[in-house]
């Protein structure tokens, strides 16, 4: 059932265990309380809408039996804040995204799926890189920690860093994983990753240096320029839109350029390939 009310401040009743989908969608409400009985929030519930602050009861009176949060719950919300209960065991795709308030997710300690690291949601072991808010350190930089394995796609999607240093022990980079950061100028992707989606760094027109490990066997960078490394040879995947060079001539050894490799490489005139 869709909330039809006008109020700013909604506070769930007891006895509603469910929030459906696009129950609060593109609604006026700014601060929710959801009572502890609250089992799932449903797609898209709060999206579009002007909630800045929500409140779960979750105490020893009274715990949060919350366990899931649909796809896109809380994307294009004014939120700042949020801290999931501990019963949560399941977030959707694009539960935070185009959030661009959001400065910090946190996680009760007693959750046995997600802990947060410094605001940044991480699967219980931290294997696994799942959410960076997109207000959180505000054209500053960020390193990913040493014993993340994965970066879950559009983990980055939307942020203002302007610098980025994925871990050595990072190995799996998702689909548009760094996508639309419009101040990113810095990426450096450490020694062990050997699976990425291509488009990680979609949209992303001012990133001007591009490093790669020294002890990366898949890829390497030169000249902002990111290449794979393939049995028969290399693969040109990603050129910077920033480079400044109006000439380039691919790498001697080169056997193919992926789709979109030179995509708004405003500055380029000319391309030289072997």
């Amino acid at each position: 059932t869709a909330y039809k009310g006008s109020a700013t401040d909604v506070v769930i009743p007891e006895g509603v265990t469910d929030i459906g989908e696009r129950a609060f969608a593109s609604s006026t409400v700014e601060n929710v309380t959801i009572p502890a009985g609250v089992r799932t929030i449903g797609n898209e519930a709060f999206i579009y809408s002007s909630l800045k602050k929500i409140t779960f009861q979750d105490d020893k009176a009274a715990p949060s039996q919350l366990t899931s949060i649909g796809d896109r719950a809380f994307a294009r919300t004014q939120l700042t804040s949020i801290t999931l209960p501990g019963a949560v065991t399941t977030i959707g795709e694009g539960t935070f995204s185009g959030s661009a308030s959001l400065m910090n997710i946190d996680v009760d300690p007693v959750n046995t799926a997600f802990e947060s690291i410094d605001g940044v949601l991480f699967s219980k072991d931290h294997s696994l890189l799942i959410r960076f808010p997109m207000a959180k350190l505000y054209g500053g930089a960020y390193t990913v920690p040493e014993g993340t394995l994965e970066i879950s796609s559009r983990a980055f999607d939307g942020s203002m860093i302007t610098s980025v240093t994925v871990a050595d022990s990072v190995t799996t980079i998702g689909k548009e994983a760094f996508a639309d950061c419009p101040p990113l100028t810095s990426v450096h992707i450490g020694a062990s990753v050997a699976s990425f989606d291509p488009s990680m760094l979609a949209n992303d027109g001012a990133v001007s240096t591009l490093t790669v490990s020294a002890d990366n066997a898949l890829l390497s960078a030169e000249n902002n320029v990111l290449y794979v490394r393939e049995p028969d040879g290399l693969r040109l995947v990603y050129f910077s839109p920033a480079n400044a060079v109006t000439d380039y001539s691919v790498r001697a050894g080169t056997v193919a350029v992926g789709a979109r490799a030179f995509a708004n490489a405003a500055h380029l005139q000319r391309v030289v390939v072997p």
